[in-house]
């Protein structure tokens, strides 16, 4: 009876590693498609592009890279701090308003900015009414002003990680630090910021790959990078060959730090293994000290949600045109639950794997199939695409509209951008499930299938949802993957308000943004509610 038992769970253990590595194997391929890019020659155009080109792509994205890091920094670590440390006026107010500039994408929070400051902008409008006289010209559509934009779109990411971070760090060093006569400023430069080194290394990491994957506020701002070159080559050119191997050499950019992120991340989980100790308190400030923190904690709100929306709500009531929202509204929600579905079907059964039978294979398929939400999607939308196009013309194998022109290609360039989201959230929360609960089922004699469905299903009901919206959100801002995918006559809110920006057109621009701001933000808050319920 025991010998069956035994031999029943191998045989449900093989089942499901081959169910794993089938999903694996389909998110992996188009990765390995644009990666073997490095090993063929370019196309045409590809000398052109390496004399004439190639290095103002790779400065213009380190400038953006280094710099955007930079606002970012500047706008989330010391909102961080005084959230996660100090009591103060307004403090329940800024830690939801600080994590709302995610739902404004970079795209947005460009035109916004390039509007709002140009020669014949809002500022210019309200400014002429108090100095008639006045004439002043800031111009935003440079590396710098870009850097700016992406930093204030960007910086969540920044407070969101450093907050955590300061909110676990061990009490006992900073009162040390105290008694031995350390200033707050010193405490927080000597103690709490070193200590927080490998949590601020991660999420610089997820800026970085935001600034690669970027294509609408460079494209928008007119500065050339890695990304934008991708696309001039693909769709202005019509070079695929050359298009895959710039793509493959951005993939190696990537995969670099991606993999350093892991190192850090490592360390990260030790440092705070042996931080858990004793939970900080809050310390109450008054006079000057409170007056202070409210203003540091006020700008990046103001510049990173309340100005866009401001400004998106007074071009939005100057607009005449008409809106079509349903159609929009529809093919952006069609898209971002289809994805989710599939995201979550794929993350769940996959967590539950790992999970349940714990083994060395499982783990490392499961971890690498999570790569491709390191990867820009202008690499991915690659990687989908021109396998097939090749078998077009080498073959005659006629994929047609069934694949190209569907929204089959879209759907499956999503997942595998995001499937690491899905499966981070239900990860998390299988992590906290006892090691008991497979045993358990395994020694009565209770198969996979059932534990699957009976305990672990309700028990993920949190991770589930909030994987699923962060999901949903993500694919309502995403703009390359859409660019170059998207079936014939088929647009979303993202494609079209890019559009529209682009002709600038930015009045009939602000109706779109305005929907996939107030959808994100909803988004974020309900996560946000669920986390802090649930404390996932």
């Amino acid at each position: 009876m025991e010998t069956n038992n035994i031999i029943s769970i191998r045989n449900e253990k093989n089942y499901w590693i081959a169910t794993v590595s089938f999903f694996s194997v389909l998110l992996l391929v188009p990765v390995a498609y644009v990666i073997s890019g490095l090993f063929i020659s370019g196309g045409d155009n590809w000398a052109h592009l390496k004399e004439h080109l190639l290095q103002d792509y790779v400065l213009n994205t380190l400038l953006l890279v280094l710099f955007t890091g930079l606002f970012s920094l500047l706008f989330g670590v010391v909102p961080a701090w005084l959230v996660a440390r100090y009591q103060f006026p307004g403090k329940k107010i800024f830690s939801l308003l600080l994590i709302l500039p995610l739902s404004v994408p970079s795209y947005i929070m460009a035109f916004v900015y390039g509007g709002f400051f140009n020669v014949y902008g809002t500022l210019h409008f309200f400014l002429l009414d108090f100095f008639p006289d006045i004439s002043y010209q800031l111009d935003m559509k440079n590396w710098l002003g870009l850097s700016f934009v992406m930093g204030l779109a960007l910086f969540p990411y920044v407070y969101l990680i450093l907050y955590s971070s300061f909110k676990i760090q061990q009490e006992t060093l900073i009162e040390a630090a105290q008694t031995l006569g350390a200033k707050p400023a010193e405490v927080f430069y000597k103690i709490a910021l070193p200590l927080a080194r490998p949590a601020l290394a991660g999420a610089l990491f997820l800026v970085t790959m935001e600034v690669l994957n970027d294509y609408g506020a460079a494209s928008y701002f007119g500065i050339k990078t890695l990304t934008t070159g991708i696309f001039r080559t693909w769709f202005s050119l019509g070079d695929i060959q050359t298009a895959v191997k710039l793509a493959s050499n951005l993939l190696l950019v990537t995969l670099f730090f991606y993999f350093l992120e892991k190192v850090l991340q490592s360390a990260r989980k030790y440092s705070s293994s042996r931080t858990q100790k004793k939970r900080s308190h809050e310390h109450k400030l008054r006079g000057k000290n409170a007056l202070l923190a409210f203003v540091v904690c006020s700008i990046p709100v103001f510049l990173g949600i309340l100005l866009p929306l401001f400004q998106l709500i007074f071009w939005a009531l100057q607009s005449e045109a008409g809106f079509e929202s349903s159609g929009l509204v529809f093919n952006s929600a069609l898209l971002a639950f289809l994805v989710a579905i599939i995201c979550l079907i794929i993350a769940f059964i996959n967590a539950f794997s790992n999970h349940y039978f714990k083994n060395f294979w499982t783990s490392a398929v499961v971890r690498l199939s999570s790569i491709g939400y390191a990867i820009p999607g202008a690499i991915i939308a690659i990687g989908v695409l021109a396998p097939l196009l090749w078998l077009d013309n080498h073959y005659g194998w006629n994929t047609g509209l069934l694949i190209n022109g569907s929204i089959f290609a879209l759907t499956y360039a999503c997942v595998i951008r995001f499937f690491a989201v899905s499966y981070n959230a239900l990860d998390g929360v299988m992590e906290k499930m006892p090691q008991a609960y497979p045993d358990a089922c395994k020694l009565s004699g209770v198969n996979s299938l059932k534990a699957f469905f009976k305990i672990y299903l309700p028990l993920s009901k949190g991770g589930l949802i909030a994987g699923g919206i962060l999901v949903f959100l993500d694919v309502l801002k995403e703009l390359p993957l859409t660019l170059i995918l998207r079936p014939f006559d088929f647009n979303t809110l993202a494609t079209n308000a890019f559009e529209l920006a682009s002709d600038e057109a930015l009045r009939q621009a602000a109706l779109p943004a305005l929907c996939i701001v107030a959808m994100g933000s909803l988004a974020l808050l309900f996560v946000r509610s669920i986390i802090k319920n649930s404390e996932i």
